[in-house]
């Protein structure tokens, strides 16, 4: 076998693959995915059946895009190969030849989706009443137990809360039994089962599955890989392509990253470390926080060892690329950006940037702030509660829900201000009036701003009457006009009417509807955009503020790492501030081969994950990458210390 790798634009990869097993390693911008398609071609020009080739992609919009890139290159072909996510293929083996008879599914069983399953868990959490704090142990317990494939057999000691999450677990699963449904983790799990416990369909698959590329390999989980060994099993022919130093989600996922590495060790093994994104100061940074992980005992496995190596004569070139400044205030440190920012803009016209923070909360004041400022921003995350459409439309629904709380009517006249609909410094007046503000004499009310908005709230007391899902049209159509927002008008509308299947209470429907905004997106649910990710145009000149995680997969011109504190993204191990849960182990432990992990491990394992989200955000700047902080940060209304990253004390070494 031979595989050569020609990173230039204006060069194909260069590549032989003769049989067996490969593990294609590959730092970020190395252009993997040009590799795989590369790969792909090959096999096809070599005659290769395009329905026995099979292609693994971690999401949707990837499968999509391979498709897409194949048909651009195979024009004459009428066949493609079976590009799908890996869940689609477990599905697939679920419902063809009706396999899903052997597993005692009737034949109209469905797909648990996000809303339903918060439903679900909302009806379960109110039968055996399980405290806020134990909730989102329980629902990522869910996965956890059935992925680790637990067994509450194994439950020997006696302990309150794994009786108590036996019980939920019984009850969640016994709603998904009742109403024919499988959650995405039985997907899977269900599709392994049907391979190990049946030859003949075993034996098809294997026939059919002659290759098998799976994409950001760095992110299977154990089952996913069960199920993709057994596929290949026959042929043996599996090539594996990730970036072990990108796997940023395994605290939220299943991922297991050791299990990629094995097969690395294991696998004919292919390095992409050449890489034309990044400046010299860029990549020599990312490398010395692999490197510098490597010298300490509590973290030389955080990385797996592969440096950034530039491409040459292709990678930006820019001087003084990675700025550090420690501000005093968070003031001060926004101001620098957006001076940055803007002088960036008013040189470089069609550059991008991006700010990419720790949480959901930082994405809001930050986008709050750009906008505020004068500069476009785009937020693309898929959480609704960052959606200014959404926002809206859900405020006006609380409103009308309870208009005589002149509390409830001030923290949402909050929202609409801050979205630049009315003034904001009259948020804490409505909360002083003792009359409840809906009932005052528009006449007493001398600001226009409030005159305005008490019209607005008794207009939309007027429409009290319509259902959910036309309020939100109504709504929605009132502060929006563009045709993209209206398009996303229609689908949160579309969204309120699925919950109003299960019940027409505008309580119920708003306490539902809070909780699905707080994901990160939702199955089957998408906003319409601007922001074709085809046309990398529409980003130039504008602002992009995401989380760090979000951010995998793009680069920006200029990359801000704003607010990088040692309690944002701790990652020196002796300053860890963090009470270790074990019960996640506990589930993991009910699987009598699991080897439960010491405090000191887990440790380990929420370093090393910090340590690769560094490495990823910082990897994502080509010219120009800031690392900023304050001594100082808001909290309560009060200023008090913080401490810098460590990244401020390895750069200054």
């Amino acid at each position: 076998m031979t595989f050569k790798i020609i990173p230039r634009d204006d060069q194909k990869p260069v590549l032989e693959y003769t049989n067996g097993k490969m593990a294609i390693s590959a730092v970020p911008g190395a252009g993997k995915t040009t590799i795989l398609l590369a790969l792909i071609i090959k096999l096809l020009e070599r005659g290769i059946n395009p329905s026995n080739i099979f292609v693994m992609t971690y999401m949707e919009s990837a499968a999509r895009n391979f498709r897409e890139r194949i048909k651009s290159v195979q024009e004459d072909s009428s066949e493609l190969p079976y590009i799908s996510t890996i869940h689609g293929l477990a599905l697939r083996i679920l419902k063809e030849n009706g396999n899903f008879e052997r597993l005692g599914l009737n034949s109209n069983f469905d797909i648990c989706d996000d809303t339903q399953k918060a439903r679900i868990i909302r009806d379960v959490n109110k039968k055996i009443k399980i405290e806020d704090k134990e909730q989102n142990d329980f629902i990522q317990g869910l996965s956890v137990f059935k992925i680790g494939r637990g067994s509450f057999n194994n439950l020997k000691k006696r302990d309150k809360k794994l009786e108590k999450f036996k019980v939920f677990f019984s009850e969640y699963q016994r709603i998904l039994n009742e109403n024919n449904l499988i959650d995405y983790d039985d997907i899977l799990l269900m599709s392994v089962k049907l391979l190990e416990e049946n030859e003949d369909i075993r034996n098809y698959y294997q026939n059919i599955c002659h290759y098998i590329i799976e994409d950001e390999a760095q992110d299977s989980s154990s089952v996913q890989q069960s199920l993709i060994n057994m596929l290949s099993g026959k042929y043996n022919n599996l090539i594996r392509c990730g970036d072990i130093n990108q796997a940023i989600t395994t605290t939220f996922t299943n991922a297991d990253v050791k299990g990629f590495r094995e097969f690395i060790e294991t696998s004919q093994q292919v390095s992409m470390n050449c890489s034309q994104r990044c400046c010299e100061d860029v990549w020599k940074l990312a490398n010395t926080i692999l490197l510098n992980s490597e010298q300490e005992a509590e973290t030389k496995d955080a990385f797996y060892h592969i440096l950034m190596q530039p491409v040459e004569g292709r990678n930006p070139i820019s001087e003084n690329a990675v700025t550090f400044q420690i501000f005093e205030t968070p003031q001060e440190e926004q101001n620098y950006i957006l001076k940055e920012i803007k002088n960036y803009f008013k040189h470089n016209p069609k550059a991008t940037a991006g700010i990419l923070v720790r949480n959901n909360r930082q994405v809001n004041e930050w986008t709050n702030y750009i906008n505020n400022s004068g500069l476009k921003c785009i937020t693309r995350s898929e959480c609704l509660e960052q959606k200014a459409i959404f926002r809206v439309i859900f405020a006006v629904l609380k409103m009308i829900q309870n208009p005589f709380d002149n509390y409830n009517i001030a923290d949402n006249y909050k929202t609409l201000a801050e979205l630049g609909f009315y003034k904001l410094k009259y948020t804490e007046e409505i909360k002083k009036y003792e009359t409840p503000f809906i009932k005052i004499d528009s006449d007493k009310l001398n600001e226009k701003s409030l005159v305005q908005f008490q019209w607005d709230l008794n207009y939309w007391l007027s429409f009290s009457h319509y259902t959910a899902d036309e309020l939100a049209i109504k709504i929605g159509l009132y502060y929006f006009s563009g045709e993209i927002e209206k398009s996303n008008v229609y689908l949160i509308s579309t969204l309120i009417k699925r919950l109003e299947f299960e019940t027409n209470n505008l309580s119920t429907i708003i306490e539902r509807l809070n909780d699905l905004s707080k994901r990160s997106s939702l199955s089957g649910f998408k906003f319409f955009s601007e922001e074709d990710e085809n046309d990398k145009g529409i980003f130039e000149g504008k602002v992009q503020v995401m989380t760090l995680h979000k951010s995998k997969g793009d680069e920006f011109d200029m990359v801000f790492l704003p607010e990088m504190t040692e309690r944002n993204l701790t990652i020196d191990f002796h300053k860890l501030k963090y009470k270790i849960s074990d019960f996640m182990e506990q589930l993991k432990a009910l699987n009598p081969n699991y080897k439960i992990k010491s405090e000191f491990e887990l440790k380990q394992e929420l370093i090393a994950e910090n340590l690769r989200l560094l490495y990823v955000a910082i990897t994502r700047a080509k010219r120009k990458l800031y690392i900023t902080t304050s001594n100082k940060v808001k909290s309560f209304g009060k200023l008090k210390q913080e401490e810098p990253n460590k990244i401020f004390e390895i750069y200054l070494k």
